[in-house]
């Protein structure tokens, strides 16, 4: 298993467990279930907007450096893949910074007794 991998277990299990607690802690115990899906369903929804969208990315910022639209990897031109790696990483920095700021923001709402 690549350390890439071990990290990003590592971040999901500390952020996915404490998240769900929170969430499931609110619910009514007859509607555990329907909450427990509905939570799942906002995670792979997640996942899949964040491949897609990081893919999205990739591939027009390699077709804005190649000068065409590119579907692939360019074996005789890494460059092309550096700089669409670039810009994929740019928009993922944007979103964090972005999640960030709401999560700082919506925290300042939250009370300690609404989570109990």
């Amino acid at each position: 298993m690549s350390f890439i991998t071990i990290v990003m277990a590592v971040g999901t299990g500390l952020f996915q467990s404490p998240n769900s607690d929170i969430v499931m802690s609110v619910v009514p115990k007859d509607q555990l279930g329907s909450a427990g899906s509905l939570n799942a369903l906002a995670r792979n929804i997640g996942m899949i907007s964040g491949t897609a969208l990081s893919t999205s990315a990739l591939f027009i910022g390699m077709s804005i450096k190649a000068g065409f639209h590119v579907t692939t990897y360019l074996p005789s031109q890494p460059e092309v893949f550096i700089s669409g790696m670039h810009i994929a990483f740019a928009i993922s920095l944007i979103i964090i910074i972005g999640a960030l700021i709401l999560s700082i923001l919506q925290g300042r709402n939250v009370k300690a007794t609404d989570l109990k």
